[in-house]
């Protein structure tokens, strides 16, 4: 299967790094290639350019109102949002300034205009892809098992320490198995398999408005499944974290 790891080729540590999953994953048996994420100035211009604006509502909220909903699509995009947008009526919280300033952070937006045009990719390939940031620690292979939308490959840091998820890190005696992710989406987005119909589904819903990565990845778009036997997860600090795909702070 391909497999492209964002990374930021002007960083010396994220490029390092990304080389060293390259060698991995090429290990395991995979396509491997280094993808140029969006550093988060170029990805404000873009946003600006393109007229994408962050979603007004957050992921984990109640229901809206038709009305409600077609204040922020633009009038000629709604028939289309409306037969693929299936989340659009399971959410009602209103982000606060606090939240928009937050998801409007260049890292932020440059974190997911890197995976929209992947997913963009994928949608061209017409193929499942693998899709990893820069600071992936591998343990193992990723399992032979079938998924519908989406697979979680690796963990991110708010995540891989907790229980029950914690087990995915060490290695289960039983085989491999494929359980439905229990949040509402993604654990971040360190690592994760597609497939073209859930990524067009995502660069549809996505043509005027962002998200997140992780938030943009949810379960009301997509299925959201991990196996038992995870890949990875996201390098501990002690580690040497060295991860640029960041959405705190403006390093770049």
């Amino acid at each position: 299967m391909k497999a492209f790891i964002i990374h930021l080729k002007d960083i010396s540590t994220s490029y390092n790094h990304a080389m060293s999953m390259v060698k991995t994953l090429t290990e395991y048996g995979h396509q491997p290639a280094l993808f140029d994420g969006i550093p988060g100035n170029i990805a404000v211009e873009n946003a600006k350019k393109d007229n994408i604006t962050p979603y007004p509502y957050g992921i984990k909220a109640d229901h809206l109102s038709e009305a409600e909903i077609k204040k922020f699509i633009i009038p000629e995009r709604w028939q289309e949002f409306k037969n693929e947008y299936r989340f659009s009526v399971d959410r009602k919280k209103k982000f606060n300034e606090q939240d928009l300033n937050k998801i409007s952070a260049p890292g932020v937006i440059g974190c997911f205009y890197s995976h929209y045009m992947l997913w963009h990719r994928c949608v061209k390939l017409d193929e499942p892809i693998m899709i990893f940031e820069d600071d992936v620690k591998f343990f193992r292979n990723m399992p032979d098992l079938d998924w519908e939308d989406v697979m979680v490959l690796a963990l991110g840091k708010s995540v891989y320490n907790k229980d029950p998820y914690k087990k995915y890190m060490e290695d289960p005696v039983d085989p491999p198995r494929i359980t439905d992710w229990s949040g509402t989406a993604m654990p971040g987005c360190v690592g994760y398999a597609i497939k073209p119909h859930a990524a067009k589904v995502l660069v549809k819903t996505y043509r005027s408005h962002y998200l997140p990565a992780d938030n943009a990845i949810n379960q009301t778009l997509c299925k959201i499944q991990m196996p038992t036997h995870i890949m990875g997860r996201t390098t501990l600090p002690d580690e040497g974290n060295i991860s640029s795909i960041r959405t705190k702070g403006f390093p770049w």
